[in-house]
């Protein structure tokens, strides 16, 4: 199982590549940023998923045998994220979002955050 994003077309070639080499069924989530539906200019694309790993709001990460593994992109932008308005605030779906449910969003961010640093430490 693991998770890759379209902005990353190394770690996703990689995990692909990993993947078909491994017998039995496998997952890949993969973030594909979507300029219709998160209302952002096309051109923008790369650069919404680049924000999306680099805020914690996407974690970049491969599970192989119950061991998780972050993958480095991730590992970065977990020791210090971006800040979630950056994120946010280039997508007209959020263009009317309250104060309150972007700070909802930015502790779920940090929770998740701290839940991948300590599974991955092998801290549960």
């Amino acid at each position: 199982m693991a998770t890759a994003c379209s902005a990353y077309p190394l770690d996703l070639y990689k995990k692909v590549k990993k993947a078909l080499s491994i017998p039995g069924p496998k997952f890949i989530h993969i973030l594909a940023p979507c300029p219709p539906g998160w209302r952002y200019p096309s051109e923008k694309t790369v650069e919404m998923g680049k924000l999306a790993v680099k805020t914690g709001t996407w974690v970049l990460y491969e599970r192989e045998f119950g061991k998780l593994s972050i993958s480095g992109p991730s590992k970065a932008a977990m020791r210090k994220p971006a800040p979630l308005e950056d994120y946010i605030k280039g997508q007209g779906r959020f263009k009317n979002i309250k104060p309150e449910v972007l700070e909802e969003m930015r502790q779920q961010v940090e929770r998740n955050i701290q839940r991948f640093s300590r599974e991955e430490a092998g801290i549960c």
